[in-house]
Order: C-alpha cells, then structure tokens, then sequence
C-alpha cells in the first residue's frame, strides 16, 4: 500500500464550514472533497473512500466519493462542528485492496 501526501490527496479541496455551538446548540457543516487525477492512477483505483472522526464524534461519519471528470469528489454533510477533526481516506482497486491512503 502506498501512502500519499496530504497535499496530493485532499488537494486543498476539503472545506470545512461551521465550527463551534450557538445557545448550546449543536452545530453541523460539510466537507467538500476533491481528489485531483494527477494524485492517483486513475486506471487504478475502483472506489474511495472518506471518513471524518473526533473525540466526540462517536460514529465514524463515511462517504464514499464518485469520479466525476477525472477526479473522485463528494460533498460530506453533518458533520459535527468542533475541534480536533480528522479525515481519513482509503483508494481501493478492483480486487478491494487499499493501494493509497491519507489523513488530513
């Protein structure tokens, strides 16, 4: 499995809105997520996969991306606002192996 830069697998692409509580309200945002063709051999990979987790996030929220004009892209919503998020993801082959992973 190989491991990819952060800055090749997100491509600057993941964007977080919201970030904290109002009235003691919880808050949510969304993460727009762009994987660039130059990042991965497109030939390669079959399927991607996100997922964001936190210390008080206690399920794993998970989206799996679509290629959409030669970049594998996804829009994740509700995700609780707060600090300390980390994204994780997986690109899979055609026999379901994971050959590139990264965390942002």
């Amino acid at each position: 499995m190989l491991k990819l830069q952060i800055a090749f697998l997100f491509s600057v692409a993941v964007l977080l809105v919201g970030c904290g509580h109002i009235g003691g309200e919880q808050e949510f945002g969304k993460a727009s997520i762009r994987i660039s063709k130059n990042a991965l051999v497109l030939s390669d990979v079959t399927k991607v996969q996100v997922q964001v987790t936190g210390p008080d996030i206690s399920e794993t929220i998970t989206s799996v991306l679509s290629l959409k004009e030669g970049q594998w892209q996804g829009l994740m919503e509700d995700i609780p606002a707060g600090n300390k998020r980390m994204f994780s993801a997986k690109a899979f082959d055609r026999f379901d192996n994971v050959i590139f992973s990264g965390v942002a």
